[in-house]
C-alpha cells in the first residue's frame, strides 16, 4: 500500500501541515524538522500524488519547453534549463520545431497538458501575433531565449548581445592587418543578422576595407557558398562565418582550393562549439554561454509561474556580452 503523508505524519508526532511544507519547500518550518520529515519520508518510501496536487494547487509542476536540438549549443541550453527546475520541484516537457507538425499545434499540446510556463526558442517564420494571443488567452507565462518575440516586447526573453559579438571579430580581423572580407551568411535569424550588422559596422569605422558578403541557406550548403568566396578576386584574406557549422564549410572550402587557413586564410565562427578546438588549426569562434542562458531563462520563468500576479513583474530582457576565443584559425593578414 502506498505510503501517504498521513502515514508521514503519524511516524513522527507532526502535523500532516507540516509534513506538506517539508516535502514542498514552503511555508515557515524549523530546518531541522524539515531535513527529519524528509529523511523519514524517503526511508518510509513516500512519493508525491502529483496528479492530486495539481487539482489542489492548479498547478502541473512542468513547464513547456520548445527547442531544436540539432545544435549542441541548445542542447546544452536543454541540460541547464533541466538543472535549474528540478530543484524546485518542476518537470520540462519538449517539444522539438518540426515540419510535420505547426508550432501552434505544438503550443496547443502544451495548453492541453496545463503547463505552468513555456520557454521557446522563436524559429524563422513565427507568426508571433498568433503566439501572443494565445498565451495571454490562456494567462501562459513566457520566456523566450535567444531571441525576442517579435513584435511582443514585453514578453520575457535572454540571449546574447549578438551585435557586439559582431563587432568582436571585426576588431580582431581589422587590428591583424585585415583590410578585404567575406561573410558567410545562414538563412534569415535574428540573431545572426545581429552579428552581421555589428560585423559590418565596425568595418565601416576603418577607410579602404572591402566586404563580400553570401548566404549559404540551407547550412549544408556552406561549402559551395564559401567556394564562391573563395574564388573572388581579390581573395578575402579574412572571412566570418555567423554560425560555427557555417564556419566548417570554409574549412572543406579552404581544403579542395588548397588555402591554408591561419596563414593564408583567416576564419572565425560564432558560438565556439566544442568541436572548435578539435579542428586543424582549431577554430577561432566567439563564444556564448548556453549554460547561463538556459539557466536564466528557467529563473525568469520560475518567478512568473510562482508570482501571485505575472503582471506584478515588469518585462525583463538579458542579453549577455560574448567573448571571442582566439585560436589557431586567425590571426595577421598575409603580406603580399
Amino acid at each position: 500500500m502506498a505510503v501517504v503523508m498521513k502515514d508521514v505524519a503519524e511516524r513522527l508526532g507532526v502535523s500532516r501541515t507540516a509534513v506538506s511544507y517539508a516535502l514542498s519547500g514552503t511555508g515557515r518550518l524549523d530546518p531541522q524538522t524539515r531535513e527529519r520529515i524528509r529523511q523519514a519520508a524517503a526511508e518510509m518510501g513516500y512519493r508525491p500524488n502529483l496528479a492530486a496536487s495539481s487539482m489542489q494547487t492548479g498547478r502541473t509542476r512542468s513547464i513547456g519547453v520548445i527547442l531544436g536540438l540539432s545544435d549542441p549549443f541548445f542542447a546544452t541550453v536543454l541540460s541547464s534549463i533541466h538543472d535549474t527546475l528540478a530543484p524546485r520541484g518542476y518537470m520540462p516537457l519538449l517539444l522539438a520545431p518540426s515540419k510535420r507538425e505547426p508550432l501552434l499545434d505544438q503550443l496547443h499540446r502544451l495548453i492541453d497538458r496545463r503547463v505552468d510556463g513555456i520557454i521557446l526558442r522563436p524559429p524563422a517564420g513565427l507568426d508571433a501575433d498568433i503566439w501572443r494571443t494565445e498565451v495571454e488567452k490562456w494567462h501562459i507565462p513566457l520566456v523566450t531565449i535567444d531571441a525576442p518575440l517579435p513584435t511582443a516586447p514585453h514578453v520575457d526573453y535572454v540571449g546574447t548581445d549578438d551585435k557586439t559579438g559582431g563587432s568582436l571579430v571585426a576588431e580582431h580581423l581589422l587590428a591583424n592587418g585585415h583590410r578585404r572580407f567575406g561573410m558567410l551568411l545562414g538563412p534569415w535569424f535574428h540573431t545572426t543578422q545581429a552579428r552581421a550588422e555589428g560585423f559590418e559596422q565596425k568595418l565601416r569605422t576603418v577607410h579602404g576595407t572591402l566586404c563580400s558578403a553570401i548566404s549559404a541557406a540551407p547550412f549544408d550548403a556552406a561549402e559551395d557558398a564559401a567556394i564562391e568566396l573563395l574564388k573572388l578576386q581579390p581573395r578575402p584574406t579574412a572571412i566570418f562565418a555567423v554560425t560555427d557549422p557555417l564556419a566548417f564549410g570554409v574549412y572543406q572550402a579552404a581544403q579542395k582550393l588548397g588555402i591554408q587557413i591561419g596563414s593564408e586564410l583567416s576564419l572565425v565562427g560564432y558560438s565556439d562549439a566544442p568541436s572548435c578546438s578539435l579542428l586543424a588549426p582549431p577554430l577561432s569562434s566567439v563564444q556564448q554561454s548556453p549554460e547561463d542562458m538556459g539557466e536564466q531563462a528557467a529563473r525568469f520563468l520560475l518567478d512568473r509561474v510562482e508570482a501571485q500576479s505575472s503582471d506584478e513583474l515588469p518585462p525583463r530582457r538579458l542579453e549577455a556580452t560574448p567573448t571571442l576565443i582566439v585560436r589557431g584559425s586567425s590571426g595577421p593578414a598575409e603580406q603580399k
